[in-house]
């Protein structure tokens, strides 16, 4: 019998498929469904939920005829303790929620349907939502603030919360925000409509030890994050991992339901004391020291979620329950199984006979009786199974034959999801959905245009890939292909490597030889400098790109994970390979570059003691035009508009520099600086000081270059065009046709010359070489639009 046969059998005797989960998290989460049903929605909603029939009959045998959707409570609290937290931990998560709400109404950021809930309860129901702003869907549950003592409540949103402030995970599902309306709270949660794990293993039909790998990866990845924040997930079983979508080709894990969490993290504002007072358990799957009450250390370990995923990959990749072989067992005999030991078949039985050894392996580190030598969730992630290189690859029916067809376009493939990626990391317009995609998941879906869940060769002809085009050309009559989200992430495992870290983990320090980048997938990382800079960044943006641009390289500062993090790490040869793929990608590195040189510059100007400070009110000129200057000023608060003879050239916000020209230069002010806000705080600096800093900091004097000859280039279009500085793409692209008469399509330096000589003749022709390689951002001699726009009008372009 194949092991989803098994699967089907087995999780039908024991009522596995009872429980279905449309709006993630705990309470008003897991459904019970009572027949096949599609709910349609407004608007192209569609959200559609159902068994297949040789299921249903099973499932309708649980439930009364009469039992619609309600709310369950998913794992077993010990009775001394009932279902209610103590004082405390009431007193703290009601302090929080008010705290936490968001400060807009619910109904003035989202549209709800009302009319129509995805699921009700005896806690409230869940609705359909909408976000007003980017179409983004939601699940909304609703829930009456007098079931606010129920333990399950204070533990999910504590668990909430907790994932929130450390920056959520791809593989997680998470509550976006909360609000407090009245007899009700509101949480926002991502909404997500794949169903079950199970349930797509068991429809799909026979699938490899290698398929079953990818979703594993995915699951560890998930808690390798809520580990290293601190956060056990208490209740981790099959109906407690869910795919995004229906597709289980384009399906990513996300682990749901948080009502049994416990936060471990003592320095967390959201921990709780009695965590071992009050843990619970779930049979069949929680570890013999949370059964047994006599072996429980003071607070709850990972290991027990390890332990879990032991049992869960093993019904994975059998069909049977490992403390369950014969699917009748009570829970009380499962338990008895666990406290005692009794391993589960799995060296020389016919029940595993046809999994690899490393397979077999991983089980057993997994399902350790002793949580001490229990492997770790890095430990997991980093075994050559679950990181698919000894995961058997006996597969459906031509599916190698399918991956082996795209290879041929592998390296065209790397280059546009690499180019995916970046472009990723500076789209600030992106919905939440999307930003808390997995970078693979986002570009498979870019290139999926058609949303179909899967990659023809007729989607990589639409792409802009040199490398894909110059392929494709020469295969016009082979069969087209397909390639799914596992496909792909096997296809680009040679070159962009999945790297796991811990959190505290230094990736590299200033100074270090850099032969590799890193896009972050999942968790956050501080960056340092030994000159006093400090920032952090996340998911979905990139780092150590510089080491592998510049001759030096170099790192110019320290990287250390603040969370666990999963990255891609790209080495320096195919990094130059994709960067030659594609100009517009190339620049756009190559700003990032920049732009992160000027925010460390201007940081560290922020840092020095000889700063005084000065407040004006909204009207009042910081200086004016043609007045000598012998003083630079930072804008600690408030909005300076920048303008030459009244027409405006920049806006100057917190953190910016102004007024630098006339020290730079030597000249008397070439624009007016004025307060636009209610007030203006700023710190002034002294010409010598600032002049001993650029002399003495060379990242300082490199970083600050490009932000004051940019600024030169911008006020000659606005003296030239006596209009303010242009704010759509549309008019910058005129005046970028404007500028290059000659129509080559290049703004050359014989042009840029002419065009700041007519604002300020006493430029230099060293100024005016220094003010067009701001610019050119690939050292070419010369200005395209593609960098002209990426400066003068991407979202990250800055005064």
């Amino acid at each position: 019998m194949h092991s989803f046969t098994r699967m089907a059998s087995m999780m039908t005797k024991r009522g596995y498929h009872v429980r279905r989960t449309i709006a993630l998290g705990g309470l008003l989460s897991t459904l019970l469904i009572t027949q096949d049903q599609e709910t349609k929605t407004e608007n192209n909603f569609q959200l559609q939920t159902g068994l297949g029939e040789y299921l249903i009959s099973a499932l309708t045998s649980f439930l009364p005829p009469n039992d619609l959707l309600r709310g369950l409570t998913s794992c077993d609290f010990d009775s001394r303790t009932s279902n209610v937290p103590n004082g405390s931990r009431i007193g703290r998560t009601m302090s929080q929620i008010k705290l936490e709400r968001a400060k807009h109404s619910l109904r003035d950021l989202y549209d709800i349907k009302w009319n129509r809930p995805l699921g009700e309860g005896g806690f409230g129901a869940v609705y359909l939502g909408q976000e007003k702003k980017t179409g983004d869907l939601a699940a909304v549950k609703e829930i009456s603030k007098e079931y606010t003592n129920d333990s399950t409540f204070q533990r999910e949103m504590n668990a909430f919360w907790h994932i929130r402030k450390a920056g959520g995970h791809p593989n997680i599902c998470g509550m976006r925000e909360n609000f407090d309306e009245g007899d009700f709270y509101y949480l926002v949660l991502d909404l997500v409509q794949g169903g079950e794990m199970f349930d797509h293993l068991i429809e799909d039909g026979a699938y490899s030890e290698a398929d079953a790998a990818r979703l594993v990866r995915e699951v560890g990845s998930a808690l390798s994050f809520l580990h290293g924040i601190g956060l056990v997930h208490s209740d981790l079983k099959p109906e407690n991992l869910m795919l995004s979508s229906k597709n289980s080709s384009d399906a990513v894990m996300k682990v749901v339901d948080f009502g049994c969490a416990e936060i471990i993290d003592k320095t967390s504002p959201y921990y709780s004391s009695d965590g071992k007072d009050s843990v619970g358990t779930t049979p069949g799957y929680s570890p013999p020291e949370m059964i047994d009450k006599s072996r429980r250390s003071i607070d709850l370990e990972p290991s027990a979620d390890m332990f879990s995923m032991g049992v869960i990959i093993y019904i994975m990749l059998t069909g049977i329950h490992p403390f369950d072989v014969t699917g009748e067992s009570t829970d009380q005999q499962m338990n008895k199984r666990i406290i005692r030991n009794t391993m589960p078949p799995l060296r020389n039985s016919p029940i595993t006979a046809h999994l690899s050894p490393s397979a077999i392996e991983l089980i057993e580190k997994l399902i350790d009786w002793n949580p001490n030598t229990r492997m770790t969730a890095l430990e997991m992630l980093n075994h050559p199974w679950v990181k698919g290189e000894t995961a058997s690859t006996g597969k459906i029916a031509n599916s190698d034959k399918r991956l082996k067809a795209f290879r041929k376009y592998k390296s065209g493939i790397e280059a546009q999801v690499f180019a995916s990626m970046v472009q990723g990391s500076d789209d600030m317009e992106a919905d939440d959905a999307t930003r808390k995609m997995s970078l693979i998941q986002r570009s498979f879906q870019k290139i999926d245009s058609e949303n179909r869940g899967y990659i023809t060769t007729k989607d990589l002809k639409k792409l802009e890939s040199n490398k894909l085009k110059a392929h494709l050309a020469q295969q016009e009559n082979e069969e087209d292909s397909h390639l799914s989200l596992s496909g792909l992430s096997d296809l680009l495992s040679e070159h962009m490597k999945n790297v796991y870290l811990p959190a505290g983990h230094v990736i590299f320090k200033e100074g270090d030889e850099g032969e590799s980048m890193y896009f972050i997938n999942s968790g956050r990382v501080e960056i340092t400098t030994k000159d006093g800079f400090r920032t952090t960044t996340g998911q979905g943006d990139f780092f150590g790109e510089g080491a592998l641009l510049h001759e030096q390289k170099q790192r110019s500062a320290t990287i250390k994970c603040i969370t666990p993090l999963h990255a891609i790490q790209i080495g320096r040869d195919y990094f130059e390979k994709y960067m030659s793929d594609g100009f517009e990608i190339e620049v756009a590195i190559l700003e990032k570059d920049r732009l992160r040189r000027q925010n460390r510059a201007k940081t560290i100007l922020g840092l020095q003691d000889r700063l005084v400070e000065e407040t004006l009110k909204k009207g009042d000129y910081v200086y004016m035009q043609w007045e000598k200057g012998n003083e630079i000023f930072l804008l600690e608060d408030g909005v300076v508009d920048i303008n030459v003879d009244g027409h405006s050239v920049y806006t100057v916000r917190e953190g910016e520099l102004l007024g630098e020209y006339s020290t730079v230069f030597g000249r008397p002010r070439n624009t007016s600086a004025q307060c636009v806000s209610g007030q203006c705080k700023l710190h002034v600096m002294e010409t010598k000081d600032f002049d001993n800093m650029m002399s003495s900091n060379p990242n300082v004097r490199d970083g600050l270059r490009d932000v004051v000859f940019r600024r030169e280039l911008k006020k000659a279009i606005v003296f030239e065009t006596k209009k303010a500085f242009p704010t759509t793409e549309k008019e910058l692209k005129e005046v970028f046709e404007a500028i290059d008469k000659d129509g080559s399509g290049e703004i050359e330096l014989s042009e840029v010359d002419d065009l700041l000589r007519k604002m300020d003749k006493t430029f230099t022709d060293d100024d005016i070489a220094k003010i067009l390689d701001s610019v050119d951002l690939d050292g070419g001699g010369k200005i395209e639009w593609t960098e002209f726009r990426r400066v003068f009008w991407m979202p990250q372009a800055k005064a």
